[in-house]
């Protein structure tokens, strides 16, 4: 039972993961190929990632870590 549960949660993750870099690379393509030009899209796009990345950090900074501390053994 536990097995299975393991395997779906793993699965979603997977899924999940795989669903985010198919739309990470669909903006960023969209925003280089759009009206400005090659090069302007490119720092558009990338300055856009670059923020999506902060962001990722921050919000990871913010949560993980936050449950191991308060359950460490005294």
């Amino acid at each position: 039972m536990i097995a299975g549960l393991v395997l779906g949660a793993a699965g979603l993750i997977n899924t999940a993961r795989q669903v985010g870099g198919a739309l990470g690379v669909a903006v960023a393509g969209s925003l280089v190929s759009g009206a400005v030009g090659f090069v302007p899209g490119l720092h558009v796009a990338l300055a856009v990632c670059g923020g999506a990345f902060l962001l990722g950090a921050m919000v990871t900074a913010a949560t993980v870590g936050r449950d191991r501390a308060r359950h460490q053994p005294a």
